[in-house]
């Protein structure tokens, strides 16, 4: 089996651009594709940030181990 095909079976991602691509709504998802990773790009952005904010508001405690 080619990787293409393992790809189809197991990436609910490829799955939807595979059902997408003939229909009219794939063909603006297609032309819309960096729009699209922009969008996904800053929540992850997002995402990092509200993580990184919350490490820093925590102190580190010393805990004596006997």
């Amino acid at each position: 089996m080619s990787d293409k095909c393992e790809a189809m079976n197991y990436c609910p991602v490829y799955k939807m651009y595979d059902c997408l691509s003939s229909s009219e709504a794939g063909k603006h998802l297609l032309n819309a594709r960096k729009e699209i990773l922009m969008a996904v790009k800053s929540l992850i952005e997002k995402e990092i940030e509200r993580t990184e904010k919350a490490g820093k508001s925590k102190t580190a405690k010393k805990v004596k181990i006997s």
